[in-house]
């Protein structure tokens, strides 16, 4: 009988065996399955891409997509971490839920500003040398057709000057005053660190930040290219989450200041033969004869009838006009953990306030960053473009000393040169001092 009892105890052990395995497999399958869920903004309720979800106390985790949606593998006792950059951190316990919605609060918190010098980027606060900064907020919302015209007035000890008034040039630019006598007191411009670079050839609206390194601390790694300052550009670069469109547009008139008061052809006449016969007393000729005008002189000194014609041209009118700027920036951006892009194509399109001159560019700008491992990264930039421009070839302030007599064109279309209303003596009433004047609008150069 002890042998029987013996053997019925062996089944019965087994089969609570297998019972009890059975039962704990079903529990591991309650307690481990996939959660999902939508991460969103507490503004507008829009899903937030790229946010970081992350069990915590490991390292298992996953990013939201471009709608903000998730899914991974957790149990119920895990804790889910939602983190993202601008935004306070959640954490949302999993128990029995299998659909998690989470709603993320910005963040207010001010962080240290950070700032681009030769060596990398460091806090503001730890730099000690005198370092300036424009950030993009401020670039975005000054319509400008160059960067440089941005730092006018807003830098201390950046001066900007327009001394060149052809469309398209480049403001000079001194940061703290010049520093050589004989060598270049023009700032190094570094963009995305690469030295050498022009200002010009970056869209103000492709800009993510402008650093001016203004004393010798600061610039020191740059070395003697550094002497007259340093403008370190940082353009912008793709931010993971969808693809992200922008256009900037903007359109204005750039005026000429003249002058009020001009004198008529006959008094411009009037006065200029007065002018000359005074001076030929002044150099003791004879002065019983006058030079301009009169009889008893030879051809070279005789007025052309031409100057009869009563002509009276008001050449800031006819020379200077109401110039119309005009920019076009269209760009894109976007990418995931691995690659993110920015690509944006510019058009600028601008007039003269002299007539007849005029400067177009096209530009193209591609940003691209892979990210291949935890070590190795790879940056891609292309910055193509073409420009064309149309200037002046004289003075644009030699229509102040051009004759109110002279026509803009002559009745076969051509321009006239004053040369053709005088004699041909040395010296012409509408040139007192013996230079000669060329037509403001005779000619003009392409580039």
């Amino acid at each position: 009988m002890i042998t029987m009892k013996f053997y019925l105890k062996r089944p019965l052990l087994a089969i609570m065996l297998v019972l009890a395995l059975c039962m704990s497999g079903r529990l591991q399958a309650q307690d481990t399955g996939d959660v999902s869920g939508t991460v969103v903004d507490s503004v507008g309720n829009a899903g937030l891409p790229g946010v970081s979800v992350v069990i915590k106390g490991t390292s298992k985790g996953v990013t939201t997509d471009v709608d903000g949606k998730f899914r991974l593998p957790a149990s119920a006792g895990d804790v889910l971490t939602f983190s993202f950059i601008g935004y306070k951190k959640v954490e949302v316990p999993v128990g029995n839920q299998s659909v998690i919605r989470v709603v993320m609060q910005q963040d207010n918190t001010v962080l240290d500003e950070l700032v681009v010098v030769g060596y990398g980027t460091v806090k503001k606060s730890s730099v000690t040398a005198s370092v300036a900064k424009v950030e993009n907020t401020v670039l975005d919302q000054i319509p400008v057709g160059r960067p440089e015209s941005v730092l006018a007035g807003r830098l201390a000890g950046v001066n900007v000057t327009q001394n060149n008034t052809s469309p398209g040039s480049a403001p000079l630019i001194r940061i703290r005053g010049a520093s050589s006598i004989d060598a270049g007191n023009d700032p190094l411009v570094v963009i995305d660190g690469f030295p050498g670079g022009s200002l010009g050839s970056v869209s103000t609206n492709d800009i993510e930040s402008i650093e001016v390194l203004k004393d010798a601390s600061a610039a020191a790694i740059y070395g003697s290219r550094g002497a007259g300052g340093v403008i370190i550009v940082t353009t912008k670069k793709g931010k993971s989450g969808k693809a992200r469109f922008n256009f900037n547009a903007y359109a204005g008139v750039a005026n000429a200041k003249g002058h009020k008061d001009w004198i008529t052809g006959q008094e411009y006449y009037d006065y200029a033969v007065r002018y000359q016969n005074r001076e030929y007393k002044w150099i003791g000729g004879d002065t019983g004869i006058p030079v301009w005008n009169d009889a008893r002189r030879p051809n070279a000194y005789q007025v052309s009838d031409v100057l009869k014609n009563g002509n009276n041209v008001i050449w800031e009118d006819a020379v200077l006009q109401s110039a119309a700027i005009q920019n076009y920036n269209l760009s894109v951006g976007g990418g995931n953990d691995h690659v993110r892009y920015y690509v944006s194509g510019t058009l600028k399109d601008e007039q003269g306030t002299l007539k007849n001159t005029w400067y177009k560019n096209y530009g193209l700008r591609a940003n691209v960053d892979v990210t291949v491992n935890s070590v190795v990264s790879l940056g891609f930039m292309l910055n193509p473009s073409y420009s064309k421009r149309r200037f002046a070839s004289t003075d644009i302030n030699n229509y102040v000393k051009f004759p109110s007599f002279v026509a803009v064109r002559n009745p076969d279309g051509t321009y006239p040169n004053a040369r053709s209303y005088w004699g041909g003596g040395r010296k012409r009433p509408d040139q007192p001092h013996g230079d000669a004047r060329r037509q403001p609008l005779l000619r003009h150069d392409d580039q």
